[in-house]
Protein backbone atom coordinates (compact mmCIF):
# COMPACT_ATOMS: atom_id res chain seq x y z
CA UNK A 1 0.00 0.00 0.00
CA UNK A 2 0.81 3.79 -0.66
CA UNK A 3 0.51 6.88 1.64
CA UNK A 4 -2.84 7.67 0.22
CA UNK A 5 -4.00 3.78 0.83
CA UNK A 6 -3.94 3.04 -2.69
CA UNK A 7 -2.93 -0.72 -3.56
CA UNK A 8 -0.36 -0.88 -6.34
CA UNK A 9 -0.41 -3.94 -8.15
CA UNK A 10 2.68 -5.17 -9.23
CA UNK A 11 1.62 -7.57 -11.70
CA UNK A 12 0.29 -5.00 -14.44
CA UNK A 13 3.56 -2.92 -14.00
CA UNK A 14 5.33 -6.41 -14.96
CA UNK A 15 3.10 -7.22 -17.81
CA UNK A 16 3.56 -3.21 -18.85
CA UNK A 17 7.40 -3.55 -19.15
CA UNK A 18 7.63 -7.62 -20.97
CA UNK A 19 5.56 -6.10 -23.75
CA UNK A 20 7.54 -3.13 -24.34
CA UNK A 21 9.78 -4.36 -26.70
CA UNK A 22 10.09 -6.52 -30.24
CA UNK A 23 9.48 -10.22 -30.60
CA UNK A 24 11.96 -12.19 -32.63
CA UNK A 25 9.21 -12.54 -35.43
CA UNK A 26 8.50 -8.82 -35.30
CA UNK A 27 12.29 -7.85 -35.67
CA UNK A 28 12.82 -10.72 -38.55
CA UNK A 29 9.66 -9.24 -40.44
CA UNK A 30 10.92 -6.10 -40.10
CA UNK A 31 14.29 -7.04 -41.33
CA UNK A 32 13.44 -8.80 -44.53
CA UNK A 33 10.79 -5.81 -45.53
CA UNK A 34 14.12 -3.46 -45.23
CA UNK A 35 15.87 -5.86 -47.48
CA UNK A 36 13.39 -5.48 -50.35
CA UNK A 37 13.09 -2.25 -50.12
CA UNK A 38 17.36 -2.00 -50.65
CA UNK A 39 16.85 -4.36 -53.24
CA UNK A 40 14.14 -1.88 -54.86
CA UNK A 41 16.52 1.10 -54.11
CA UNK A 42 19.49 -0.68 -55.52
CA UNK A 43 17.54 -1.28 -58.71
CA UNK A 44 16.85 1.81 -59.01
CA UNK A 45 19.52 3.59 -58.56
CA UNK A 46 21.43 1.16 -60.80
CA UNK A 47 18.27 2.29 -63.79
CA UNK A 48 19.41 5.98 -63.10
CA UNK A 49 23.03 5.13 -63.71
CA UNK A 50 22.74 3.68 -66.99
CA UNK A 51 20.34 6.25 -67.81
CA UNK A 52 22.57 9.30 -66.92
CA UNK A 53 25.69 6.77 -68.64
CA UNK A 54 23.59 7.03 -71.97
CA UNK A 55 22.91 10.75 -72.04
CA UNK A 56 26.52 11.64 -71.28
CA UNK A 57 27.38 9.13 -74.17
CA UNK A 58 24.97 11.45 -76.29
CA UNK A 59 26.32 14.37 -74.91
CA UNK A 60 29.79 13.88 -75.70
CA UNK A 61 28.88 13.18 -79.13
CA UNK A 62 25.46 14.78 -80.28
CA UNK A 63 26.27 14.52 -84.18
CA UNK A 64 26.00 11.26 -83.78
CA UNK A 65 23.05 10.33 -82.15
CA UNK A 66 21.30 13.24 -84.50
CA UNK A 67 23.08 11.40 -87.84
CA UNK A 68 21.34 8.18 -86.52
CA UNK A 69 17.93 9.77 -86.01
CA UNK A 70 18.19 11.75 -89.30
CA UNK A 71 19.59 8.74 -91.65
CA UNK A 72 16.39 6.47 -89.55
CA UNK A 73 13.90 9.18 -90.84
CA UNK A 74 15.57 9.15 -94.54
CA UNK A 75 15.32 5.76 -94.66
CA UNK A 76 11.27 5.94 -93.64
CA UNK A 77 10.71 8.49 -95.58
CA UNK A 78 12.06 7.02 -98.76
CA UNK A 79 10.55 4.73 -100.94
CA UNK A 80 13.27 2.59 -102.30
CA UNK A 81 16.93 2.33 -102.04
CA UNK A 82 19.99 1.90 -104.56
CA UNK A 83 23.56 1.83 -105.17
CA UNK A 84 25.35 4.45 -106.95
CA UNK A 85 28.01 3.91 -109.27
CA UNK A 86 30.85 4.86 -106.18
CA UNK A 87 28.93 2.64 -103.68
CA UNK A 88 27.03 5.11 -101.93
CA UNK A 89 23.35 4.92 -100.98
CA UNK A 90 20.70 6.96 -102.63
CA UNK A 91 17.43 6.92 -101.33
CA UNK A 92 14.61 7.61 -103.89
CA UNK A 93 10.94 8.74 -103.54
CA UNK A 94 12.07 10.78 -100.53
CA UNK A 95 10.01 14.83 -100.68
CA UNK A 96 13.34 16.32 -100.19
CA UNK A 97 13.86 14.30 -103.49
CA UNK A 98 16.93 12.11 -104.04
CA UNK A 99 18.86 11.69 -101.34
CA UNK A 100 22.79 10.63 -101.05
CA UNK A 101 24.67 9.34 -97.97
CA UNK A 102 28.06 8.57 -98.53
CA UNK A 103 31.80 9.20 -96.85
CA UNK A 104 34.07 11.36 -98.10
CA UNK A 105 37.89 10.96 -96.42
CA UNK A 106 36.67 11.04 -92.38
CA UNK A 107 33.16 12.70 -93.06
CA UNK A 108 29.56 11.16 -93.64
CA UNK A 109 27.68 13.64 -95.89
CA UNK A 110 24.44 14.23 -96.62
CA UNK A 111 23.33 15.59 -100.23
CA UNK A 112 19.76 15.64 -101.22
CA UNK A 113 19.19 16.64 -105.17
CA UNK A 114 15.90 17.99 -106.69
CA UNK A 115 14.16 16.34 -109.51
CA UNK A 116 16.37 18.13 -112.47
CA UNK A 117 19.94 16.58 -110.67
CA UNK A 118 20.47 20.15 -108.72
CA UNK A 119 21.78 20.10 -105.58
CA UNK A 120 19.25 21.33 -103.16
CA UNK A 121 21.20 21.00 -99.96
CA UNK A 122 24.40 19.23 -99.13
CA UNK A 123 25.83 19.03 -95.24
CA UNK A 124 28.24 17.04 -93.26
CA UNK A 125 26.34 14.58 -90.82
CA UNK A 126 29.04 13.25 -88.78
CA UNK A 127 33.33 13.46 -88.67
CA UNK A 128 35.84 11.31 -87.53
CA UNK A 129 33.85 8.49 -89.83
CA UNK A 130 36.02 5.37 -89.56
CA UNK A 131 33.99 2.80 -91.42
CA UNK A 132 30.32 3.26 -93.91
CA UNK A 133 28.42 0.18 -95.03
CA UNK A 134 25.53 -0.31 -95.73
CA UNK A 135 23.40 -3.10 -97.39
CA UNK A 136 19.58 -2.94 -99.49
CA UNK A 137 17.33 -6.28 -99.55
CA UNK A 138 14.79 -5.52 -101.13
CA UNK A 139 12.82 -4.25 -98.11
CA UNK A 140 15.10 -3.33 -95.42
CA UNK A 141 18.22 -0.71 -95.46
CA UNK A 142 21.10 -1.94 -92.88
CA UNK A 143 23.83 0.83 -92.67
CA UNK A 144 26.55 0.66 -90.27
CA UNK A 145 28.95 3.12 -88.99
CA UNK A 146 31.72 3.59 -86.67
CA UNK A 147 33.31 7.02 -85.77
CA UNK A 148 36.49 7.58 -83.47
CA UNK A 149 34.19 9.83 -79.97
CA UNK A 150 37.06 12.54 -79.32
CA UNK A 151 38.26 13.00 -76.04
CA UNK A 152 36.85 16.26 -74.47
CA UNK A 153 39.65 19.21 -73.34
CA UNK A 154 40.23 19.75 -69.60
CA UNK A 155 40.95 22.91 -68.73
CA UNK A 156 43.29 22.08 -66.28
CA UNK A 157 45.84 18.92 -66.29
CA UNK A 158 46.49 16.83 -63.69
CA UNK A 159 49.25 14.49 -63.85
CA UNK A 160 47.90 11.44 -61.93
CA UNK A 161 45.42 11.17 -64.11
CA UNK A 162 45.47 8.85 -66.99
CA UNK A 163 45.33 10.28 -70.36
CA UNK A 164 41.92 10.46 -72.30
CA UNK A 165 41.22 7.48 -74.69
CA UNK A 166 39.75 8.43 -78.22
CA UNK A 167 37.34 5.26 -78.34
CA UNK A 168 35.60 4.27 -81.64
CA UNK A 169 31.44 3.87 -81.61
CA UNK A 170 29.80 1.68 -83.81
CA UNK A 171 26.02 2.79 -84.79
CA UNK A 172 23.80 0.22 -86.90
CA UNK A 173 20.79 1.39 -88.52
CA UNK A 174 18.17 -0.82 -89.60
CA UNK A 175 15.00 0.48 -91.35
CA UNK A 176 12.29 0.19 -93.87
CA UNK A 177 11.63 2.07 -96.62
CA UNK A 178 8.06 3.71 -97.23
CA UNK A 179 5.50 1.03 -98.33
CA UNK A 180 8.10 -1.29 -97.27
CA UNK A 181 6.64 -4.65 -95.85
CA UNK A 182 7.64 -4.77 -92.10
CA UNK A 183 7.88 -8.23 -90.14
CA UNK A 184 10.17 -9.78 -87.85
CA UNK A 185 12.83 -11.49 -89.11
CA UNK A 186 13.82 -14.00 -86.34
Amino acid sequence: MTRTGQRVDRSAGHRASASAGFTLLELLVSMVLMVLALTLATQLLLEAQRTFALAGRAALEPMASYAFARLTSDVQSASGAQSATDGALLLTGHPEGTLRWERRGEELWRTAFAEDGQIRSRRVMLQRVETWIWSWDGSLVTAVFSYRRGAMLRYVTTPSLPPEVIREERVVVQAHPRGQPRWNRW
